[in-house]
């Protein structure tokens, strides 16, 4: 049985949702699609999501129906919808990666990466880089002028590679 003749949408792509986890968001959507319109309104959005368990502000719903969803009907289909939940499942897992990798290179565990920590990480990556290398790299994602990297700050220095 297909997506589409399950849940009236089309195969998802990267199907990083499960049928259990659509068949939630299906349900949950439909309590406030009453007319069966496929369509809810941004002020309805915000209680499908909390009924998900995703608490998102006011502008993080509004960016979701942006991005997603039909601004001139004020509101979201169910497609659209399920696209970018896709999305945010998939910044998670970034997120976990990061995170996951920023623990790996904490060599003293101290949530912070020093200039020891990040000339390790380059050095594990075949890259030898000078002192000076290694501080000016601080320096660009250091927000907090502490001269060590935080996971947040990784996480930019990451995203700026790719």
């Amino acid at each position: 049985m297909s997506y589409e003749s399950m849940f009236g949408v089309r195969h998802m792509p990267n199907e990083k949702l499960s049928e259990e986890q659509i068949y939630e968001y299906k349900e949950a959507f439909s309590l406030l699609d009453k007319d069966n319109s496929g369509f809810v309104s941004t002020k309805d959005l915000d209680t499908v999501l909390r009924a998900i368990g995703m608490d998102l502000t006011s502008r993080q719903i509004q960016d979701l129906v942006d991005a997603g969803g039909s601004a001139e009907r004020g509101g979201i289909t169910f497609q659209g919808f399920l696209d970018q939940l896709e999305k945010l499942h998939t910044n998670e897992e970034v997120e976990n990666t990061i995170r996951e990798a920023f623990k790996i290179y904490d060599l003293d565990k101290d949530q912070l990466l020093s200039a020891q920590d990040i000339k390790h990480v380059f050095n594990a990556l075949g890259e030898r880089l000078s002192e000076e290398q290694i501080n000016e790299l601080i320096r660009k994602v250091d927000l907090d002028n502490d001269n060590k990297i935080t996971c947040d700050e990784f996480a930019i220095l990451l995203l700026k590679q790719i």
